[in-house]
């Protein structure tokens, strides 16, 4: 039997928020690179998503935390 997915916390969605709200302040910092935050703090910015999820996992031992991948929209796909 499966497990029932976890609703994340409040303060997710909060950081969540944080995230999409600061996105140009982001996107000058972190160009092209996936960044996770906590506390309303970048905690982690890689251009690898692997590598991110590797620090999260090891780092946050279980917290969700969530990441965006901010864009500069120079490539076109």
């Amino acid at each position: 039997m499966r497990n029932k997915p976890q609703i994340p916390p409040k303060s997710f969605w909060e950081d969540d928020n944080w995230a999409h709200e600061n996105y140009q302040t982001l996107l000058k910092r972190y160009p092209n690179k996936w960044v996770a935050i906590l506390n309303k703090t970048v905690i982690c910015a890689n251009e690898d998503l692997k590598v991110l999820k590797v620090f999260l996992a090891r780092k946050m031992k279980g917290k969700t935390v969530p990441f965006i991948h901010v864009n500069d929209a120079s490539h076109v796909y």
